[in-house]
């Protein structure tokens, strides 16, 4: 479960990233996250509210990818390997999940998962440039 945790987190965390870059933020200097090198610290901050998707993507997933899906590789730089075809599954299914259409709690707009996080990037930016503006941090319904 770990090696899918990792790949979901990672792919949520570059989400978040490619957000706050697309607004003109620099990801490196984050609110809630320590900042250190090579670290995307406000997305981290921003996957916050998103990070359950993924888990549980990850059960979901433990159903239709079986152990025999990955291997051990004592010869590379990570122990543990997932074969294409069950990453391709796990990636299918964590995507159909950002894509998601839902309602944050007090909105009737229904949006994709992703379009809130782009959403949260656009609102931080706009309240640091203007505190009088909100931050609005999605609230799930």
């Amino acid at each position: 479960m770990n090696i899918l945790l990792n790949l979901g987190q990672t792919a949520l965390h570059r989400l978040a990233t490619l957000a706050i870059r697309a607004t003109g933020m620099l990801p490196s200097l984050g609110l809630l996250h320590a900042q250190r090198s090579g670290h995307a610290a406000l997305a981290s901050d921003l996957q916050e509210p998103f990070r359950h998707l993924v888990d549980a993507v990850v059960i979901e997933a433990t159903r239709e990818i079986s152990p025999d899906e990955f291997r051990s590789d004592d010869a590379g730089s990570h122990a543990l390997r997932i074969r294409p075809a069950a990453s391709r599954l796990f990636f299918e299914r964590l995507h159909a999940r950002l894509a998601l259409p839902v309602a944050a709690h007090g909105s009737g707009d229904s949006r994709p998962y992703a379009d809130w996080i782009a959403d949260a990037a656009r609102s931080l930016r706009a309240h640091l440039l203007n505190p009088e503006l909100p931050f609005t941090v999605f609230r799930h319904p």
